[in-house]
């Protein structure tokens, strides 16, 4: 992938423990060092999008929340 300038991936992920479970349609789009990352659950609901560049990376959720920060580990972490 480090070749690629440009790129997308498109997929269903789902997350069961012993108390709950639940799924969500993933997409991910690299272009030349940005990106951008989209979750929603089923029928579109409660959807969160990150964006990031190197240096700068923000979190939107379907709730209007936005939250920023240097990286998307650092971002993660605070969320």
């Amino acid at each position: 992938l480090e070749q690629l300038s440009h790129w997308q991936i498109n997929g269903k992920i789902a997350v069961i423990t012993k108390q709950d479970s639940g799924s969500a349609s993933v997409n991910w789009q690299e272009r030349q060092g940005s990106y951008t990352i989209s979750m929603y659950g089923p029928l579109g609901a409660n959807g969160i999008v990150m964006t990031g560049k190197p240096g700068h990376v923000t979190l939107k959720t379907s709730d209007g929340k936005t939250a920023s920060a240097g990286s998307a580990e650092e971002l993660l972490t605070q969320q």
